[in-house]
Parts: C-alpha cells; sequence; structure tokens
C-alpha cells in the first residue's frame, strides 16, 4: 500500500517515467469535472478495504486517492509517486504559491502534495528539484 521509490543501482531515486507512465496519460477527450473530495476520499476507503489495507493509515488511504487534474488523471497517488516521480515534484514545486481553497480541484492537489510529502524521498525529490533549478 505503499510506494516502492525506484532507485538506480548506486541507490539514487529514478525520476523519469517508465513505460507505464506513458499507458497511464489520460486522454484528453475524457475530461469531466473533479469529483468532490468526499466521493474521492470514500473511492479511496473502499480500494484500501479490497487491497487489506489500513483504513487508519493516512498514506494508505491517501495512496488510494484518484488524480483529478492533468495527464495523469484517474491514476491513483500511489501509481503516479512510482511511476512518474519528477513529475510529482514538478507538480508540487509548481504550487508553492498556492493557497488551498474549498473547490474540489485544489482540495485534490493539496492531498497530492501531503502525499508525496509524507515520503522522506517525496521531500528529497523536491530538494533536488529545486538545486537543479539553481544552474
Amino acid at each position: 500500500m505503499l510506494p516502492r521509490f525506484r532507485r538506480t543501482r548506486g541507490g539514487d531515486l529514478i525520476y523519469y517515467r517508465r513505460e507505464e507512465a506513458e499507458k497511464g496519460l489520460a486522454s484528453s477527450l475524457n475530461v469531466s469535472p473533479c469529483e468532490l473530495p468526499s466521493k474521492v476520499k470514500a473511492k479511496a476507503l473502499r480500494a484500501v478495504r479490497s487491497h487489506g489495507g489500513d483504513v487508519n493509515n493516512d498514506k494508505h488511504v491517501l495512496g488510494q486517492y484518484t488524480v483529478q487534474f492533468g495527464k495523469y488523471r484517474g491514476q491513483t497517488f500511489l501509481w503516479m509517486v512510482e511511476n512518474c516521480l519528477g513529475y510529482a515534484g514538478w507538480l508540487v514545486d509548481a504550487m508553492r504559491t498556492e493557497t488551498i481553497t474549498q473547490a474540489p480541484l485544489s482540495q485534490n492537489k493539496h492531498a497530492f502534495k501531503d502525499y508525496l510529502l509524507s515520503f522522506p524521498e517525496g521531500k528529497l525529490n523536491i530538494i533536488n528539484l529545486l538545486n537543479f533549478k539553481s544552474f
């Protein structure tokens, strides 16, 4: 129920997309409104139960939230972190100036940010991205 962060043989995080990420791209024709946060959470709780996870573990539950935005819309947070760590870091970095609102899109994006930053690898991802930008 927790992400497996891919690493090189030397132990560095792998940020680039792999084939699974290409397959996970959302169809540009499938653009529907964001689901309400309560509906996203209810679906996530069902998924956690069906996978034998702990519904009291926030990481398990957030990992099963579905992305309501962007090119990986419809994938789970867990899937996105495992398959597109670089994109996940870019997204969270791009949200730096955004304030959370009651809008479903804002709620979903900030839930993703909380999920990514709940892991040491997610925080390292952001630090590495910021260091890269300073070149």
